[in-house]
């Protein structure tokens, strides 16, 4: 740690900017810097806790990136959730509050202008920075600490890729590193010089005819040519002879042929010429189709070794619900490799698969606390198949399940009731039909004396 009055901070120096960014590669400069003395914390398991504009400065000695101690006021807009609640710095932390940083020095605004009341950072509309940085940088800004970049060596490894990555390779020497330097200055528009007029040269006075370019004679050897006439000269009569007119027929074949064999010479010159530069091309394309052959094989056999990973940190997920290593592998990836959009879709789809069965487990567990056994285990119906969550399913279903079966155990049996024997109906006594008597005879009595009436 430095002491922080030698040095200015990138408030300070924000300030001086009166509302305007830091460019996207004086950022990237800056955080790779301040990445390198996280990383020696980091790697000691400690946590800086303080990451802000006043302890992120810059030494006008040495043009350097310096990492300072905290002065106890940090303001709690820098720090992570989980911090807030547990008070806890860690190395994940650190990435987090590092990325508030370098989102106010892109944007030139406060961060409290930038967060929104959800909890969400909206900065990405208000400067220019490339794709692949704004993906950076979310990670490191992301809420879910398992979703973030564990320590500064994973942050500064994806930087350093995305870097090199935009350097062209014509003109940069692989084996030369320099260190980076930091503009303290804002940059001042540089505007072309404009390009140089040419004038075509002057014919000298003593040459007003132009002969080849080649500075040929087009006149064969032992002809005499009559001198050219001055302005001040008047040209002199021909002489009408024979030997005149056949020394002109002469200059006039001579220079035919002459300008004939430069014209053939010409043509011949022409197509070596060309097939030289033919050959030159033919080589630059077979050296580029067999470097282009190589960056493919590389690429192939970097592509099988990041999918062979994918394939790792998913069958870890399957077994123990941990995305940790999924997002390990997602950032040891480069922004420009074959199986990046691959890990992205496998990162998105993991986490709906563990958002959606973590909330059918806690909906299963709600039930389960409410007496409701029988929505409880129609609640895990959906989880998936995968090892992790049917373990966790099978705990909820047999707790159900015996808590089921306890409510409606049957009363144990009691003794039979004793038959009580009905009593029979008594036999019919059988009686004669009823006859009715026959009159018995009157006795026959006198009708007068004793015994009449």
């Amino acid at each position: 740690m430095q002491n922080l009055s030698p040095y200015l901070t990138y408030r300070s120096l924000l300030a001086q900017r009166q509302g305007k960014g830091f460019s996207e590669a004086e950022v990237k400069d800056i955080s790779q810097q301040a990445l390198q003395q996280l990383a020696q914390l980091h790697d000691r398991n400690q946590a800086h806790g303080s990451i802000s504009l006043d302890t992120i400065a810059h030494d006008p000695n040495q043009m350097r990136v310096v990492l300072t101690a905290s002065n106890g006021s940090t303001s709690p807009i820098y720090l992570a959730p989980e911090v807030l609640q547990t008070k806890q710095p860690t190395p994940s932390a650190d990435i987090y509050a590092l990325g508030v940083v370098i989102i106010v020095l892109l944007t030139g605004m406060p961060p409290e202008a930038l967060k929104l009341a959800d909890g969400k950072w909206n900065w990405q509309d208000r400067c220019l920075v490339s794709d692949q940085f704004i993906q950076i940088l979310n990670i490191a800004l992301n809420p879910n600490r398992s979703f973030r970049y564990v320590n500064a060596g994973q942050m500064l490894k994806a930087l350093q890729d995305l870097v090199s990555s935009n350097v062209n390779p014509s003109n940069a020497n692989p084996n030369i590193h320099t260190a980076p330097t930091i503009i303290s200055t804002p940059p001042i528009n540089q505007y072309p010089s404009p390009a140089p007029v040419s004038y075509p040269p002057q014919q000298p006075a003593s040459q007003p005819h132009n002969f080849p370019a080649n500075n040929v004679n087009p006149f064969p050897p032992n002809t005499v040519v009559p001198p050219f006439p001055t302005a001040n000269q008047s040209i002199p009569p021909k002489p009408n002879n024979i030997k005149r007119k056949l020394q002109i027929g002469l200059a006039i074949l001579g220079g035919a042929l002459l300008t004939g064999g430069l014209a053939f010479a010409g043509y011949w010159y022409y197509q070596v010429k060309n097939t030289e530069n033919s050959l030159q091309a033919i080589q630059k394309v077979s050296k580029a189709i067999s470097a282009k052959s190589v960056s493919n094989y590389k690429q192939i056999a970097e592509a099988k070794a990041n999918n062979q990973m994918l394939i790792a940190a998913k069958s870890n997920y399957e077994k123990t619900g941990d995305l940790s290593k999924v997002e390990t592998a997602l950032a040891s990836i480069s922004l420009d490799s074959r199986v990046r959009v691959k890990a992205e879709e496998l990162r998105k789809k993991l986490q709906d698969d563990s958002q959606q069965n973590n909330d059918l487990i806690k909906q299963a567990e709600k039930y389960y606390q409410e007496g409701k056994w029988q929505l409880a285990i129609d609640a895990t119906g959906k989880v998936a198949a995968t090892p992790y969550w049917q373990e966790r399913k099978k705990k909820i279903v047999k707790d159900a399940q015996n808590k089921i079966a306890e409510a409606f155990v049957p009363p144990p049996p009691s003794a039979p009731a004793p038959v009580v024997e009905q009593p029979s109906a008594p036999a019919p006594v059988y009686e004669p039909p009823y006859e009715e008597p026959a009159p018995r005879p009157r006795p026959s009595r006198p009708l007068f004396g004793p015994g009449s009436y």
